[in-house]
């Protein structure tokens, strides 16, 4: 009865009603230990459900098998439609939901610059939308069907719906990882004509869309942690909820320095502009800090000028970092 999640979920549930808290403290490892097991056999199926296809349509390959020995016709028409009547579709058909929607709200070169930090032409925010949505899923579960759980149970699938759902550090990105060559090393977007405002408009558009799609799900969040932690009600628990996603958008012009700041140095050993331009960046960051905690602790008038400066602090501190990238201050190319 245990193997199965049903089976396991209710064993824990009943320990559960007979004797108190101290048993259904397994029941969140458990449930935890499940969903990473069922996750990570559907990923191991995926994977070789598309070589079992692949072979079904060609046969299995050969140990000396090259291009050299493909038909003639391998990519002819009649070819590619039987790969799409028997299950293989265009990569825009096989992009979900939220990918089409942020792919469809980018320009030609935006795509472009997306496909080439991403690494690949698949994206997986709709799967990140999903994973960090179960983990609500769970928060609910365990707020409203066992409600005598300790709080730090609670707290802990709700931190990670939004450690799952939302770019809260600016998003994964191949293209500013490291490559490296000669005893030094550059980002792998430093050898190709790709400006910073170009990829800054791509980090920012797509990061705020998910931010954007995510929202209702992190109201979700508030309002039960708000009610069942520290009873609060639905209307400050909805407000907090706004404000962070809030202060989460205007932080992400932050992460972008960050992801370009990792990959750079300062040109030279003690150069004056930079100095002068590094201080003034901390200034704009104390500035930005102090309008955060302003925002949140602030009522009235006062919380709407925090609210004014939280997002021109940040933008004022990305236009600073973008005027020593173009005037040459930080440099790309760094020793191991």
């Amino acid at each position: 009865m245990l193997i199965t999640p049903a089976g396991s979920f209710a064993f824990f549930a009943s320990e559960y009603m007979r004797h108190g808290r101290f048993v259904a403290l397994a029941l969140f490892p458990s449930t935890m230990c499940i969903l990473l097991g069922l996750f990570m056999f559907r990923r191991l199926r995926a994977s070789y459900s598309t070589a079992s296809q692949i072979e079904e349509l060609f046969g299995p390959a050969g140990a000396d098998e090259t291009l050299d020995d493909l038909p003639a016709d391998t990519l002819s028409p009649a070819l590619a439609e039987r790969l799409i009547r028997d299950g293989f579709r265009p990569l825009e058909e096989e992009r979900r939901w939220l990918d089409r929607f942020i792919y469809d709200r980018l320009s030609d070169r935006e795509k472009t610059v997306c496909r080439f930090f991403t690494g690949n032409e698949g994206t997986n925010f709709a799967r990140h939308w999903s994973r960090g949505t179960m983990a609500a899923a769970i928060l609910v579960a365990f707020a409203y069907l066992l409600p005598r759980m300790p709080d730090w149970v609670l707290l802990t699938p709700g931190t990670l719906a939004f450690l799952l759902a939302l770019p809260l550090l600016g998003g994964n990105w191949v293209g500013f990882r490291d490559v490296f060559a000669a005893s030094q090393r550059s980002p792998a977007y430093a050898a190709y004509p790709l400006g910073f405002w170009d990829v800054t408009r791509v980090l920012l558009k797509v990061n705020i869309l998910r931010i954007l799609a995510w929202s209702p799900m992190a109201i979700v969040v508030f309002l039960v942690l708000g009610d069942v932690v520290v009873s609060a009600g639905a209307g400050v628990s909805a407000q907090k909820a706004l404000e962070c996603l809030f202060v989460l958008i205007c932080v992400q012009p932050l992460t972008v320095v960050g992801k370009f700041g990792a990959g750079s140095k300062v040109t030279r050993r003690w150069p004056l502009q930079p100095m002068a331009n590094s201080f003034l960046g901390i200034t704009v960051m104390l500035t930005f800090a102090a309008c955060c905690i302003g925002l949140f602790a602030s009522s009235g008038l006062p919380k709407l000028w925090f609210a004014a400066g939280v997002p021109a602090a940040s933008f004022a501190y990305l236009a600073i970092y973008r005027r020593g990238h173009d005037n040459g201050y930080w440099d790309l190319v760094r020793p191991l």
